[in-house]
């Protein structure tokens, strides 16, 4: 081989690795591989101080495994009041708080596994008991419970009158009733209750045959000059498209009950009944659902009920609103509207609410549909709420419980008036906890004629909200005689306080007697999930003349017989 062939050769061996065909400081090393690692825990808790009757979730599902590796869930308690866990591998558990008596902690612990290691977190939660303060103090003396068999729909009391053949002595007993049904569809039907031998509160096993009525019946007082002499009731069945009325005449050998009328409207949903015994006239405001509102007089006998021929009625608001709250305001009393005789010069006016577009407004002479003025409700909030309750207010207006559906959400309670020159007026007031279920209106102290409460019955808290209005000092008597709410002053009320119901309550009914010797009142609350009626008796104090009423003798006499009115 010559020189010069081996220096070509030499020179292409020593260009090669310039081309990438070696060098070992250029090649990247491979990753090493990483040791496991444990679970990454994160426990979401809906409320860390969940109150009574509320529910509480604890939700580890967002947990991660730095490996990516499939995680499984360990749920156990570790103190505190026992919860049931009934799938512990569930990475979100959902506990209900019961009702309470004292506030308490309970501890939760999960553990995190990805196969080969584990992670463990405790949860502390606060069971809180609902304790608001002030209290109400005024007001009972005594609980009963009623059981009941079937669905409770409503509770509330039939005013009757004591008949002898055709003398009216003029003295009322109120008998007690308990709307029940077997299903939400199926009609309801009414259990009288009495007072028993050992001063229970039971159902009469003797009730009187009385009609069914559809599964939405709504039980309505009626309200008149004569108080201490009306009887019966009004039912409004939307569904049913009527309007019912139950009459009652007391006996020596016990209430005599029968159907007194029947009116047909488009889907009613309020009624302002007024019976003038005096006059022997009668008429209601009929508040519809979309078909807004008729006006409807009627002639009635003492003796016979109200079916007349010549009853007639006049649509006063003929259009798509929904006036489901009503209220008399202003009325002059032996003045008040009826079909044969318009007094125009007489200052009774009217409020009601469009409780779809929630609208307020103000009708001069009802009958007649005159509009004085309108004007939207107000909640003092930007939170969309929604009525769940209202309440007619007597010489006032009303008074309409709204929420946004929330257990510590927004509540609002509005009281709606207007003042004697006619201008709506509101007043808004707020509560903290509970979703309101129903309003009551009446005195719940041991003094009648100091205020007017208002409660509100939640269906999420364990405690009644109670706001006082004194009747003194909101009232103005014009020279006609009429009573308007007084804007020159603020209005006097006291609240919220607070007084324990339990959890569960639903519909209530405030019963208040007059003209009676030997008589119990109270409030009568019903718990549809117990199928229990619970009965709040009137705290009562026999020297106080101001309130025999409220007093029932402690050495009860003879108890009453079944089919007799309680009292």
């Amino acid at each position: 081989m010559s020189l010069v062939r081996i220096g070509v050769i030499l020179l292409a061996v020593s260009w090669l690795p310039a081309c990438g065909g070696g060098g070992s400081e250029t090649a990247v090393a491979p990753p090493q591989p990483v040791g496991n690692q444990a679970p990454v825990i994160t426990v979401a808790v809906s409320d860390s101080a969940p109150q009574e009757g509320q529910t509480f979730t604890l939700d580890a599902s967002t947990s991660s495994d730095p490996n990516n590796d499939a995680l499984t869930f360990a749920w156990t308690q570790t103190s505190g009041m026992s919860f049931s866990i009934e799938d512990a591998t569930n990475p979100r558990q959902s506990f209900d708080l019961p009702e309470l008596t004292e506030t308490s902690e309970a501890r939760f612990e999960v553990e995190v596994s990805d196969g080969a290691l584990s992670s463990t977190r405790t949860v502390t939660v606060a069971l809180t008991n609902i304790d608001q303060s002030p209290k109400f103090v005024g007001g009972f003396s005594d609980t009963k419970s009623i059981n009941v068999n079937g669905l409770i729909r409503d509770v509330f009391a039939m005013p009757a009158r004591e008949i002898d053949g055709v003398s009216l002595p003029g003295e009322r007993r109120d008998i007690w009733f308990i709307a029940v049904s077997d299903t939400s569809a199926a009609p309801v039907h009414l259990e009288e209750l009495y007072f028993s031998a050992t001063n229970e509160v039971e159902i009469n096993p003797q009730t009187p045959d009385l009609p069914e009525y559809a599964a939405d019946a709504a039980f309505v007082r009626p309200v008149g000059l004569a108080s201490s002499t009306l009887t019966g009731q009004v039912v409004i069945e939307e569904s049913a498209n009527q309007v019912r009325g139950i009459g009652v005449n007391l006996f020596e050998d016990g209430p005599a009950y029968f159907d007194d009328f029947s009116f047909e409207f488009e889907s009613p949903c309020w009624v302002i009944p007024y019976f003038d015994l005096g006059e022997e006239l009668a008429f209601a405001l009929v508040g519809q659902r979309a078909a807004g509102a008729t006006y409807l007089g009627i002639s009635f006998d003492l003796l016979t009920g109200f079916n007349f021929p010549g009853s007639s009625s006049i649509k006063v608001v003929d259009d798509a609103s929904s006036l489901c709250t009503l209220s008399f305001v202003g009325s002059t009393l032996g003045l008040m509207p009826t079909v044969v005789a318009l007094d125009t010069t007489s200052d009774f006016i009217t409020l009601g609410l469009d409780h779809e577009s929630h609208t307020i407004t103000v009708y001069e002479r009802f009958a007649s549909g005159n509009v004085l003025r309108t004007a939207q409700l107000q909640t003092g909030t930007t939170v969309p709420l929604e009525i769940y309750a209202s309440a007619s207010v007597p010489g006032f207006g009303f008074v309409v419980a709204l929420s946004d559906g929330e257990h510590k959400g927004t509540h609002r309670l509005v009281f709606v008036g207007v003042d004697d020159s006619g201008q709506i007026d509101q007043e808004i007031l707020t509560w903290g906890v509970g979703v309101p279920s129903d309003i009551v209106v009446g005195n719940l102290d041991d003094d009648p004629l100091s205020a007017t409460e208002i409660t509100i019955i939640p269906a999420t808290s364990s405690e009644a909200i109670v706001f006082s209005l004194s009747d003194s000092q909101y009232l103005n008597t014009s020279p006609s005689g009429s009573q308007f709410y007084r804007r020159n002053a603020p209005l006097p009320i006291v609240g919220p306080r607070f007084f324990e119901i339990g959890l569960g309550a639903e519909r209530a009914f405030n019963d208040q007697f007059t003209n009676m010797d030997d008589g119990v009142s109270g409030l009568f609350i019903t718990y549809p999930d117990e199928q229990v009626v619970r009965f709040f008796e009137h705290r009562c104090d026999p020297s106080d003349l101001e309130v025999p009423f409220r007093c029932r003798a402690s050495s009860s006499p003879d108890p009453l017989p079944p089919g007799s009115p309680p009292g």
